[in-house]
């Protein structure tokens, strides 16, 4: 699951910028570039909770402070991934003026802001932003793979 999100995000940042021109599909494109690389790093902060370092105790209070770094990175991916599918949305409507596009992406993207505050919203929105990211992402995927509108 891990590599398929960081296959996902990859690959519609990388078409995106070849697609696409303007500050729009650049916004997008590093929003989709940084996600991979914030979610590595939490990767390893989540392992040096799980795994411990023989020799190396942590101290409660450090405990407290890694899990706050690892939801603090999880609610910046999300809204980095709120930003980059809104970015999306207008980079594919500037060129392609495609209403559908952009609010498929607004509603998707405002989802996953709105998901990344997971302490203010039940589980069932968290669910919602993430099912309707996915559909969005293989959406994206199939349209920016698609030959119906060639980068200029």
């Amino acid at each position: 699951m891990f590599a398929a999100i960081l296959l996902l995000s990859g690959l519609i940042g990388a078409r995106t910028a070849r697609r696409f021109h303007g500050a729009a599909a650049l916004v997008a494109t590093a929003a989709f570039s940084l996600i991979p690389v914030m979610l590595v790093l939490i990767v390893v902060i989540e392992g040096r909770l799980a795994y411990p370092i023989p020799g190396l105790e942590l101290a409660p209070t450090a405990i407290d402070l890694i899990a706050s770094c690892l939801y603090g990175g999880l609610h910046a991916v999300n809204i980095l991934l709120g930003i980059g599918v809104l970015a999306t949305g207008v980079a594919t409507w500037a060129r392609s003026r495609r209403l559908m596009a952009l609010g498929a992406s607004g509603l998707v993207g405002t989802l996953q802001v709105v998901a990344s505050f997971n302490w203010l919203v039940t589980g069932a929105v968290e669910t919602l932003a993430a099912l309707a990211l996915l559909v969005w992402a293989l959406a994206a995927i199939y349209q920016l793979s698609a030959g119906d509108g060639q980068a200029s």
